[in-house]
């Protein structure tokens, strides 16, 4: 019986061997076709010697050693595979990309995936020599002008220049008792303010870049507390009331009304109003 078993392995290796054309005869084998041998009862010494004719087409995975190993392969073919075996293409090295910044106005700070890299020259320009290549956000902020955003896609060693005319913010203007207050765009300012609204709520006003926030302390009788945060693009009005008391209204695009003062006819709310300007210059 072992002699039958013998021929039909000396067969399996004569049908792989001459199955496919020709030309094609010295391709390296592959996982197939030596688990084929194997279940053929081609020894796994012959196997070992096959391949090393031929060689391989494939890495050794832990997948493959286990199905090779079902299939009857034992330690000697095993290594021999992962001796053979072809090596690996290592990846392309990556090489680091070049970005070109030209600002107008100069001195603008330049972001990069919102990491601080330097600010522009007088002259508006900045030169990053290694960034990495791929998508990258760039902002670029100067006081007084409003940011400047984008997205930058950079390939291997790839060169690419990012120019930037900021734009100046314009200045907000606050009526106050007649008189505009107008202050310079891009300042800054977080401030809070003791004041009492109608009813006699009284709490603090929180302004700061961009937003309002009003928090109640106390209330008096038969009032709910009622707080409210706004950023400036939801507010319509800030002006001060006509009535005689040192009083102002901030009035919501929702058409929400909120008149405060500053709890003493002798105190003007003139600073409130300028926070305002402050806080929500463009």
């Amino acid at each position: 019986m072992r002699w039958l078993n013998l021929i039909c392995g000396f067969l399996i290796v004569v049908l792989v061997l001459f199955s496919a054309p020709v030309h094609a005869q010295q391709k390296p084998w592959t996982p197939q076709q030596i688990v084929k041998m194997l279940n053929g009862d081609v020894p796994p010494k012959r196997v070992a010697e096959l391949v090393h004719e031929r060689g391989i087409d494939f890495q050794v995975s832990p997948e493959i050693e286990s199905e090779l190993r079902q299939a009857g392969a034992d330690d000697e073919l095993i290594s021999t595979l992962h001796e053979i075996a072809p090596q690996p293409v290592a990846p392309a090295s990556l090489q680091p990309a070049a970005l070109a910044f030209e600002s107008t106005p100069g001195g603008a700070q330049v972001y990069v995936d919102d990491e601080p890299v330097g600010k522009t020259s007088a002259e508006g320009r900045l030169r990053l020599s290694q960034v990495q290549p791929g998508s990258h956000r760039i902002r670029v902020e100067l006081d007084g002008y409003k940011d400047s955003e984008r997205t930058v896609e950079l390939t291997n060693g790839q060169s690419a220049e990012v120019t930037v005319r900021l734009e100046a913010k314009k200045p907000l203007a606050i009526s106050a008792g007649g008189k505009s207050i107008s202050l310079p765009a891009g300042t800054e300012q977080a401030e809070t303010f003791h004041l009492t609204r109608w009813g006699g709520i009284w709490g603090d006003l929180k302004i700061s870049h961009g937003q309002i926030e009003w928090r109640e302390i106390g209330n008096g009788i038969g009032h709910h507390v009622e707080n409210f945060a706004a950023s400036c693009q939801d507010i319509s009005e800030v002006k001060r009331n006509r009535s005689g008391i040192q009083a102002f209204h901030i009035r919501l695009k929702t058409g929400k009304n909120y008149n405060l003062w500053t709890g003493d006819e002798k105190v003007d709310p003139g600073p409130v109003l300028q926070a305002i300007a402050n806080a929500c210059s463009p």
